[in-house]
């Protein structure tokens, strides 16, 4: 049995090493889970240290021919072996005594013979490994790990210091701002940061070596030593984090933040501990606070990066300051102000593992007091919402809005005079929204600008005119949700004190416009002027050939991106920029937003009279079928209609269902609708 097991030993860690990736992860799991199992199992149940002693020197023998190997999957492998080796063997024996064999091998051979060639190892993946295998090495022997740590450290940051730059004539320094994008060399010559050595041009992410990956090695070796870190300096540590945090590769800024996240994890016990009136916690509680003065501001940064990726990494390192900070009133006040906007704006940011993390880390650390929390930092609140809703990254700005319309509907509606100074700096940014180029943030203007009306109503009649004017304009606006909720904020502005001025506005708007569609050309367009698809919340101009016939002319005037992120460069609307009424209407789009209105007026008693009048147009256009689109305009008159029933009763409407009958049942038969 024990021949057995060391057999199968022998042969699943020789697979660690194996050329194809399956077959390395089945002998990993297995060695896991069956093997070392069983082998333990057996020397702890029949006594047989002997047993234990064959297998520790087998796999020392194996994992160094291995880490002498020309192939990476060999070296790969071996560190593999090597982590599941201290998992197993790396522990004291009866007497409490570590044997020498175990110490010699980790410390002398792996930590100060192989880590180093490791760390800058051709194959990222080897080096992507290494992290751990430190991370379990210190935390199995954490006297010893301390003993190790500073030159650990220092040897990560020399690598990282290094690979700061590409260029192989000296370097250009790898920051993101670009003061320093370019550097002029004694000979006086230029050298671009994103060209390699022959002048080919290179991505953001391509040539920096074994930068990302020492950054991530430091994460792991600061995760494992603990509060410990405090024992020794941070300065040079301090130094790379902001170097990182500012480089143009978006990878080794997500990783700068992982690694402020590794001192918050390490440092979780520091506030706890300093309960304990000892000279040596009380010491490395004061340099965690001192050094939360430097790593906050960063994590600040971050919170508000361009690349999705970042921003969840700089979330995650919100959530770890928080777990420790949450009951100390000093940090809570000292950095509550940079953090708290942050972390609300990123609640509705587009992608959505930023959004669900930061609402759950705003539950966690606010709990049920979030609105208080809110109006007690109005002003840093405010001022960050419009600086956000001027950001180039147009997804930025959409949830700019959404923060906006909720502070009106969730906070000032029932507390507003703390927000009362910034309301003029809300609602411009919220009428600049209003005339975006990309239609989800028009969209989301919409919604907040109604709830911004409603909240403060006083403030906003000097531009109520031009409000409405934007309102009844997008009725029309070639995106059928924007029509909708177009319709639904001045259906939500007749509880409000703009009542008479929207009411006899929606009227005139429906009489005149409600039968357009009877004049729609037979050639009509969905999205008029834009191709029916959307990407990052846009959706793409035609391709037109030029008055000459140029063929060529669909490749001019393309889709520009933002630097740094694959979402498109949609332009800011403000001033005289009305993006939202740059595009060619279609006649029967303004009947579809007749139809929404009269859906939304259908609500108020004193309005039911005027819904009535129009049920002998409405049933007109639901026959008209003339039109490319026609379908899209039948369905939403019958959805609407379904929602009038409901809001005037069965018994005002029971006179009127004749009118739709006819043609409900002519479209359930249209086999081409369906």
């Amino acid at each position: 049995m024990s021949a057995n097991l060391l057999a199968q030993l022998v042969s699943k860690t020789v697979k660690l090493g194996d050329r194809l990736h399956l077959n390395r992860e089945q002998a990993q799991s297995q060695l896991q889970t069956e093997v070392m199992r069983q082998l333990l199992s057996q020397v702890n149940e029949d006594g047989l240290p002997e047993l234990e002693t064959s297998a520790r020197q087998i796999m020392i023998g194996l994992i160094k021919v291995m880490f002498n190997s020309e192939r990476w999957e060999d070296r790969f492998g071996a560190v593999n072996a090597s982590i599941l080796f201290l998992q197993s063997f790396y522990h004291v024996n009866k007497d409490d005594y570590l044997d020498s064999e175990l110490t010699d091998f980790v410390w002398n051979t792996i930590r100060a013979e192989k880590v180093q060639k490791l760390i800058v190892d051709p194959e990222f993946r080897v080096r992507n490994q290494v992290g751990p295998l430190l991370k379990e090495m210190i935390l199995k022997d954490p006297k010893k790990g301390s003993m190790h740590f500073q030159k650990l450290r220092d040897l990560m940051l020399v690598n990282i210091e290094e690979t700061f730059t590409r260029e192989p004539e000296g370097g250009v320094d790898a920051s993101a701002d670009p003061k320093v994008a370019k550097k002029t060399l004694e000979t006086g010559k230029r050298i671009e940061i994103h060209k390699d050595e022959s002048g080919k041009t290179m991505h953001d992410t391509e040539g920096w070596k074994s930068l990302e990956t020492s950054m991530r090695i430091l994460q792991n070796i600061i995760e494992a030593i603990g509060v410990e870190l405090y024992e020794f300096e941070l300065e040079r540590i301090l130094n790379c984090i902001s170097k990182g945090v500012d480089h143009i590769n978006r990878f080794v800024r997500e990783i700068s933040y992982f690694v402020i996240n590794a001192i918050f994890l390490a440092s979780a016990q520091v506030l706890k501990n300093s309960k304990e009136q000892d000279e040596k916690v009380e010491e490395h509680a004061r340099r965690f606070k001192e050094f939360c003065g430097d790593l906050i501001p960063i994590v600040a940064k971050g919170l508000a990066d361009n690349w999705s990726q970042v921003r969840y990494a700089a979330s995650q390192a919100v959530r770890s300051f928080y777990l420790i900070a949450k009951e100390d009133e000093e940090l809570r006040e000292k950095y509550d102000p940079v953090l708290i906007p942050r972390m609300c704006l990123n609640r509705y940011y587009v992608a959505e593992g930023v959004k669900i993390y930061s609402n759950e880390t705003w539950r966690l650390v606010h709990e049920d007091k979030g609105k208080e929390v809110i109006a007690k930092f109005a002003k840093e609140v405010c001022l960050f919402y419009v600086a956000q809703s001027e950001a180039d990254n147009h997804a930025v700005r959409e949830a700019s809005c959404h923060c906006i319309g909720e502070l009106c509907t969730k906070v000032a509606s029932a507390n507003p005079e703390p927000f009362k100074p910034y309301v003029v700096n809300l609602l411009t940014s919220l009428l600049d929204c209003f005339k975006d180029e990309s239609w989800p943030v028009r969209d989301c203007a919409i919604s907040a600008c109604a709830s911004f009306v409603l909240a403060f109503p006083k403030e906003s009649e000097q531009v109520i005119a031009e409000l409405l004017d934007l309102w009844f304009g997008h009725l029309s606006d070639n995106i059928q949700s924007v029509r909708e909720n177009s319709a639904v904020s001045l259906g939500k502005l007749v509880r409000g004190e703009y009542k008479d001025q929207v009411l006899q506005r929606a009227q005139q708007f429906i009489i005149e416009n409600l039968m357009q569609a009877k004049e729609q050309p037979a050639a009509s367009q969905k999205n008029a002027g834009l191709q029916n698809e959307t990407q990052f919340g846009v959706a793409k101009p035609h391709s037109h050939t030029d008055s000459q016939g140029d063929g060529d002319a669909e490749h001019l005037n393309g889709q520009l991106f933002s630097c740094g992120s694959l979402a498109p460069k949609l332009k800011r609307g403000g001033g005289c920029m009305d993006h939202g009424f740059s595009r060619q209407k279609e006649l029967w789009e303004l009947s579809d937003g007749a139809v929404f209105l009269l859906r939304e007026l259908s609500q108020f008693e004193e309005m039911q009279e005027f819904v009535k009048q129009n049920f002998d147009n409405l049933s007109t256009l639901a026959y008209t079928d003339h039109f490319k689109h026609s379908g899209h305009l039948r369905e939403n008159i019958f959805r609407s209609l379904r929602k009038v029933l409901l809001n005037m009763g069965k018994k005002k409407f029971r006179a009127y269902v004749e009118f739709f009958l006819d043609p409900v049942f002519r479209a359930g038969k249209n086999l081409d609708l369906q």
